[in-house]
């Protein structure tokens, strides 16, 4: 198994109180020739973080969509992996670069509008 499979697998674990995660493969199918995946630069991993909205809608809950890209502490997103990360930040999600389980679960725990 690759490291960076590993680091995915053990950030999935992490995060597992904090949001609902899921495996999100991204490729192309030469023999059946289908793209398969979210789109290209999506993040490798995608679900969503339940948010409590504020005084007005107290009681509601909200489902931020959140995106963690995977990477080993010396590797770096590319520019459509960075591309993805930043609209789904400005349309008002959570797009990070997780290189460890701490840093992950800290930077979705401490999101806020």
């Amino acid at each position: 198994m690759k490291p960076e499979t590993k680091l995915q697998q053990r950030i999935m674990l992490a995060v597992q109180g904090v949001c609902k995660i899921f495996r999100n493969n991204v490729g192309f199918d030469a023999l059946r020739k289908v793209r398969y995946g979210l789109c290209r630069g999506s993040s490798d991993l995608i679900g969503w973080t339940r948010y409590e909205i504020q005084p007005g809608d107290v009681g509601k809950h909200v489902a931020v969509f959140t995106a963690l890209e995977i990477k080993l502490p010396k590797r770096y997103a590319n520019a459509e992996q960075r591309n993805f990360l930043e609209r789904v930040n400005q349309d008002g999600g959570i797009g990070i670069v997780a290189k460890t389980e701490e840093q992950a679960r800290r930077d979705i725990e401490s999101w806020g509008p």
